[in-house]
């Protein structure tokens, strides 16, 4: 993402941590609550277009996704390919 573009991201002001949860393979209450916070953002497509440049070490909450280290990361990661391809302002992940 730009600089711009942070700016307008709802995650802006949040601890990074939150999307990085210590339980790498599973949901939890920070997944859970970083989703929430990606629910309520207008960038998830960029989000999910920048998450989806490098995802060799990818892991934790983007566009409302939460990608795994393990079982799921797959799913998540095509997930995140349909949320990048979504036209401007249809929202993200549910």
């Amino acid at each position: 993402m730009s600089a711009a573009e942070v700016l307008d991201a709802a995650c802006r002001y949040v601890d990074p941590e939150l999307f990085a949860p210590v339980e790498h393979g599973r949901e939890s209450a920070e997944t859970r609550a970083a989703k929430q916070i990606c629910a309520g953002c207008g960038m998830t497509q960029v989000c999910a277009r920048t998450a989806l440049r490098d995802t060799t070490d990818l892991f934790g909450v983007f566009a409302g996704v939460f990608v795994p280290v393990g079982r799921g990361r797959r799913r998540a990661i095509e997930e995140l390919g349909v949320i990048a391809e979504l036209p401007t302002g249809s929202g993200g992940a549910s």
